[in-house]
């Protein structure tokens, strides 16, 4: 007899120790909600999704854009809570559904309406000839939106070289004509060290690259 009722226990034991884990692993999205989403970003922003009962990693997380055409996005991080993904550089300026797929079920509505995004376009620097170099050398970026293309001066190219203690503005730069890909001629006044580096066209700011001055 006791031998019977050890041998339940351990049966009923193991079956909880079951049902746990398959609760703890439910990746299925079934239940998953989006609370909200960021109206605004810019090319190469991280577009970030908040919600409950989100997948604690990303391996059954994918998120696009929806329009004319399907745009997917990197997801970097997924929580219970939050979902963040990068709007690629190839993504062009417009408003744009939101889909969010979390193993089989799909997610377009925040509550009952449906989620609604605005990219903005910006110069974007996709690659750097170098990010280590000298003062007064030449160096060639490679992206997107580098170029002035209204015709008015005030909004030509200026670069960005800057830290906690230095911000210089007088590097030359010389893009194409599609604006793909620049020369920039750098300031012979940069100080060894570490600097961040960016594009600005008129108002808008380019993504920011960590450069070493070595000289």
């Amino acid at each position: 007899m006791n031998k019977s009722i050890s041998l339940l226990a351990l049966i009923l034991c193991l079956a909880s120790f079951f049902v746990a884990c398959g609760d703890d692993g439910d990746d299925s999205g079934e239940n998953a909600a989006i609370t909200s989403v960021g109206a605004q970003y810019y090319i190469l922003d991280t577009l970030v999704i908040t919600g409950t009962d989100f997948p604690n990693g990303c391996n059954d997380v994918s998120v696009s854009l929806t329009g004319s055409s399907t745009i997917p996005l990197t997801t970097t991080t997924c929580t219970p809570s939050s979902i963040s993904a990068i709007i690629p550089a190839t993504a062009a300026a417009g408003t744009y559904g939101l889909s969010l797929t979390i193993g089989s079920t799909t997610l377009t509505q925040a509550g009952s309406s449906p989620v609604s995004v605005n990219v903005l376009s910006r110069p974007v620097i996709t690659s750097m000839s170098a990010t280590s170099f000298s003062a007064g050398e030449d160096i060639f970026i490679y992206g997107s939106g580098l170029r002035n293309m209204s015709g008015n001066p005030a909004n030509d190219p200026k670069v960005w070289i800057s830290n906690a203690t230095s911000n210089n503005t007088v590097s030359e730069i010389n893009p194409n004509a599609d604006g793909t890909e620049a020369e920039v001629e750098l300031s012979n006044l940069l100080n060894p060290g570490n600097y961040e580096f960016r594009v600005t066209v008129g108002s808008e700011s380019s993504n920011i690259w960590d450069v070493t001055v070595v000289n």
